[in-house]
C-alpha cells in the first residue's frame, strides 16, 4: 500500500540514521584506543556515597529533560489524521478514498461510504453519480 510521505517521518527516519551512524563511529574510536592500550573509562576513586549521589542527580536532569522534551512531542503527535480523500483504517493506517470510489469521490468515511463528490457529481447511496446520468444536459447539480 501506498502511504504519503510526510515531513515529520522523513526527519525522524534521518535523526535515526544519524544516531545509529554516531553510535557506530563511537564503538570503532573506543575499540581502537583499547587496541593501542588506551584505557578510556579510568575514573578517579571517590566514596561510594559520592558516586550515588552523581547518579541521582544524573537521573533527575535525564527526568527533566526526558519530560521537557517527549512531554509536548507526545501531546503535539498523539494523533496524526488522514489528508483530504483519504480515510482512516485502524489508528495508524490511511487509504486513499479513489481506490475504492473513483476519482469523482472527495472524502469518505470507509471503503463503503462517499461522504462527498466532486463537481458535476452527486451523492446518492454513499456512491457518487454523474449528474447528466439522471438530468439530461446537466453540467452541475447539488442534491441535498
Amino acid at each position: 500500500m501506498d502511504k504519503p510521505d510526510y515531513t515529520l517521518d522523513i526527519t525522524v527516519f534521518w535523526v535515526a540514521v544519524a544516531h545509529i551512524t554516531w553510535v557506530f563511529l563511537e564503538m570503532i574510536t573506543e575499540r581502537g584506543y583499547h587496541n593501542k592500550g588506551i584505557n578510556l573509562e579510568q575514573r578517579i576513586k571517590q566514596k561510594a556515597d559520592v558516586r550515588i549521589k552523581d547518579l541521582l542527580r544524573l537521573a533527575i536532569m535525564a527526568l527533566i529533560i526526558g519530560g521537557v522534551f517527549l512531554i509536548p512531542a507526545f501531546v503535539s503527535f498523539g494523533k496524526q489524521e488522514c489528508k483530504q480523500k483519504y480515510y482512516e483504517v485502524g489508528d495508524y493506517e490511511c487509504h486513499d478514498c479513489t481506490n475504492f470510489h473513483g476519482d469523482e469521490c472527495l472524502e469518505c468515511v470507509d471503503n463503503f461510504t462517499c461522504k462527498k463528490c466532486v463537481r458535476g457529481h452527486y451523492l446518492k447511496d454513499d456512491t457518487c453519480h454523474i449528474c447528466a446520468d439522471l438530468w439530461s444536459g446537466c453540467v452541475d447539480c447539488i442534491v441535498y
